[in-house]
């Protein structure tokens, strides 16, 4: 198997994983963190969801930035760790900027609220944000796939 292929499914567990999870009732940046580790295991798999507990719901339910953001890139760190000699806090800075670029202009906006208002949808719709949800985990392994930044 090519490493493109491989990339590609990695890309499609990985929205599977988030979807999974979101559906088992984590929010979104819970259920970002966790298909993060499973997709990449090497990764500090500590409670990984309870990480990012207070971010759900657009950070503590205050529908502030959603979850799928800042779960995302929390998972640059959780994959590759600190590494400040390799350059690695720089590359996952780059990565996390790149990552809120690209979903900030698919989902509309970066605020839980604006978004949900851009669906038509006045509180948390978890039809919606699972959607999401799987993006966000779809891209986030696009990225470091193509960084390699797992390597």
């Amino acid at each position: 198997m090519n490493d493109d292929h491989k990339s590609n499914q990695r890309i499609l567990r990985s929205g599977e994983r988030a979807e999974h999870y979101f559906a088992e009732g984590y929010c979104c940046s819970e259920a970002i963190l966790l298909a993060m580790a499973d997709i990449y295991p090497n990764s500090a798999n500590i409670e990984v969801a309870s990480l990012a507990s207070g971010l759900c719901g657009g950070m503590g339910n205050k529908k502030a930035t959603c979850g799928v953001f800042t779960g995302g890139a929390t998972a640059f760190g959780l994959v590759a760790g600190k590494s400040p000699q390799k350059g690695g806090n720089r590359q996952i800075k780059e990565l996390a900027s790149r990552y809120h670029e690209i979903l900030e202009q698919e989902a509309g906006g970066q605020i839980c609220e604006e978004i949900l208002k851009q669906m038509g949808v006045r509180n948390l719709n978890k039809r919606l944000c699972k959607k999401l949800t799987r993006r966000g985990s779809e891209l986030l392994v696009r990225l470091i796939e193509q960084s390699r930044l797992s390597a």
